[in-house]
């Protein structure tokens, strides 16, 4: 075999770097790289829907408390209420488009920007989890689905930032 770079011939047992030029004997990516985006935009897909699940539930959380015009149960909780609601449905947009640009292999760093806001709109749920813990035992059920929604959010959007960070070469 020969280096594709130097054009000298490479011992047989070297199969990565040309022991003369230093350079990667591989040509092309491994075709796992190929598909680390597609698995990261389905990652990021599955972590859209459950935010627009939880913006939903947020926003059905505001309407319910003193029919949504009220400060809810501690001043300002309903107005963040109606601020996280409305950022979980936009992040979901977002996500739904860096996961067509993960799966095109598309405008790397505007997919990992979008995944950040993702990962922001898992902390918003943290936070209204701990708005309703200081409230009263009576609310702990709706604090614990906000905390069931984030935990597989962080995972599943750290994985899916890591796997665009393997495979930012494949990356147009």
């Amino acid at each position: 075999m020969r280096c594709p770079h130097c054009g000298i011939e490479v011992p047989p047992d070297e199969q990565f770097f040309c022991p003369f030029c230093g350079k990667s004997l591989l040509t092309k990516p491994s075709k796992i790289y190929g598909k680390l985006p597609i698995i990261s935009g389905v990652l990021t897909i599955i972590a859209s829907v459950l935010i627009v699940l939880a913006g939903s539930l947020t926003i059905l959380e505001a309407l319910n408390t003193y029919e949504g015009f009220g400060y809810g149960f501690i001043a300002g909780t309903n107005v963040f209420f109606w601020f996280s609601g409305g950022y979980h449905i936009i992040a979901f947009s977002f996500g739904l488009l860096g996961s067509i640009f993960q799966i095109k292999k598309k405008h790397v760093s505007l997919v990992i920007f979008i995944n950040v806001l993702l990962l922001v709109s898992a902390a918003f749920l943290v936070a209204q989890s701990n708005f309703i813990i200081q409230l009263s035992s009576d609310y702990f059920y709706t604090s614990d689905i906000y905390l069931f929604l984030a935990i597989p959010l962080f995972a599943l959007l750290i994985l899916s930032i890591i796997l665009i960070s393997l495979s930012k070469k494949v990356f147009k």
